[in-house]
């Protein structure tokens, strides 16, 4: 199997200056801000955990929106007429979890001190306990309105 960083090989990309941790571009033989050599390897290296880091971000942020708008959906899909959001707030009950568990397991060994990244695992233990608060307000408030319209039978 290839190096997931194979494919950018030759490519300037930007990682942290293993010095003053500045973001440099892998082009550079010397970081611009504090003058240490750069080796091309660990440069190319340092890159590929750089990429994986913005793109742990990045699916973090999408898991956490998603489930920021569970909340919403719930709450439209009690207005009249709008019922169909009630399906955007079912499938995003199964797709946050989903989406959850992906991201822990493809991005949880990632060895960096990016405070960036630390601020994505933030957001989906954020997103982890706004959905579990919406399965335990969407599983009360059914079983209040089954035994509440069971009454009247």
């Amino acid at each position: 199997m290839a190096d997931e960083g194979s494919a950018f090989v030759g490519k300037t990309r930007v990682f942290p200056c293993p010095n003053c941790r500045e973001i440099i571009s892998t082009a550079m033989s010397h970081c611009r801000y504090c003058g240490v050599a750069v080796d091309p390897d660990k440069a190319q290296a340092a890159a590929a955990i750089q990429d994986k880091v913005g793109q742990a971000c990045s699916d973090a942020n999408y898991v956490k929106i998603m489930a920021r708008a569970l909340p919403v959906l719930y709450l439209i899909g009690w207005i009249p007429l709008l019922g169909v959001a009630s399906w955007g707030f079912l499938f995003l009950l199964v797709a946050v979890p989903v989406m959850l568990i992906r991201w822990w397991r493809k991005y949880n060994a990632i060895q960096t001190g990016d405070p960036d990244y630390e601020q994505a695992k933030t957001s989906t233990i954020v997103a982890l306990v706004i959905w579990s608060a919406m399965v335990v307000v969407w599983l009360g408030v059914s079983i209040v309105a089954y035994y509440f319209f069971a009454s009247f039978d």
